[in-house]
């Protein structure tokens, strides 16, 4: 599912961009949401609760109480990922509106075929980000992209992940771990206990007791997985040393 913010001071815009991109979806048989906003302020609230959250924002340069390019460019710091869309009344914002990197920008009540052009260019550079190298899990309230370059390893608890970060935050997430073990299955990513997975670009050793990590951390490893570590350990050294972090 995609995810769109919509944010303009004026409802009848928030209606009528609404319209026009639920109409084009549906045309393109794309699966979306879209949660609106009528200012940048309640966005950017928003957005530090569930920074990973919405894939494309159609953002109002200009609103009674913010200017949508600075808008713009607090989001790109929360989360560079995020493909801004300006929409504007006036054409003397567009040069400025390209130091935030948008997809594109949109003049209001016009360019109707432009904003054909523009959502499918949006689409197009969120469906090659779902193809680089992160972990994506979605559900109903929110969508969390992680670089897996960033993991250390997941731990299960009950019926919770914990996934261990290089910075050595946690984020939770419901899901089975077997489940999970099989998307990671080409991720260079191991089972070391039946709690554990881990990550081998950040494993310093082993022993027959736990795995080391480069992060000063230490994971148990159970004993009928220290073959598959080894092995998997090997093959993964095969195409190289370990990547310092």
């Amino acid at each position: 599912m995609v995810s769109i913010a919509l944010c303009d001071d004026e409802k009848i815009f928030l209606s009528h961009y609404e319209d026009k991109i639920k109409s084009l979806s549906q045309k393109l048989k794309i699966n979306l949401e879209i949660i609106k906003f009528t200012s940048g302020e309640s966005l950017l609230f928003y957005l530090e609760d569930y920074p990973t959250q919405f894939d494309i924002i159609y953002l109002d340069i200009l609103m009674n109480t913010t200017n949508g390019i600075d808008i713009g460019m607090k989001i790109k710091e929360i989360n560079p990922s995020i493909q801004i869309i300006f929409l504007t009344s006036s054409e003397s914002y567009v040069y400025d509106a390209f130091s935030v990197s948008p997809v594109n920008y949109l003049i209001k009540d016009r360019d109707s075929k432009k904003f054909d052009e523009v959502f499918k260019l949006a689409i197009k550079n969120v469906n090659e980000s779902f193809d680089k190298d992160v972990f994506i899990h979605e559900t109903r309230a929110k969508k969390l992209i992680i670089p897996y370059t960033d993991i250390v390893y997941f731990e299960v608890y009950k019926r919770i992940i914990i996934i261990h970060l290089k910075n050595r935050e946690t984020i939770q997430i419901y899901k089975a771990l077997n489940e999970l073990e099989f998307e990671l299955e080409k991720k260079k990513f191991v089972r070391a206990h039946r709690s554990y997975l881990v990550n081998m670009q950040y494993i310093k050793n082993i022993t027959n007791q736990s795995v080391n990590l480069k992060t000063e951390e230490e994971v148990p490893l159970g004993r009928k997985y220290i073959t598959i570590v080894r092995e998997s350990l090997n093959d993964y050294l095969f195409g190289g040393v370990i990547n310092d972090i």
